[in-house]
């Protein structure tokens, strides 16, 4: 995964707001969820509020590592629960076309 984000875009365009993209693409992929598992979709919220945040560590330290490590630990976690990493890309995918809609 090579994911690359600026934490001042994220703080520009609002967390609620790229939280609020992400759960809203999550349902556009996976729309049976909506009907089916109400605590998926929170996991969801929290989890990308979890991204945004080691995203700032990272960027507050100026270490890409630290995301880097928190990427790799997330996605070792999310398989061994059946999680496929094609999903946690997606999140990463999903908050970087916030940031991009910032930039223009």
């Amino acid at each position: 995964m090579s994911h690359r984000f600026e934490v001042d875009d994220v703080h520009s365009k609002g967390e609620d707001e790229t939280i609020h993209y992400v759960y809203s693409s999550f349902l556009r992929k996976c729309p049976m969820l909506l009907r089916h598992d109400q605590e998926k979709l929170d996991h969801i919220r929290k989890d990308t509020l979890y991204h945004i945040e080691h995203l700032e560590a990272a960027s507050e330290f100026k270490m890409d590592s630290i995301f880097l490590d928190y990427v790799r630990r997330t996605d070792s976690k999310l398989t061994s629960r059946g999680i496929k990493t094609e999903l946690l890309n997606d999140c990463f995918t999903w908050m970087k076309e916030v940031l991009r809609s910032n930039q223009q």
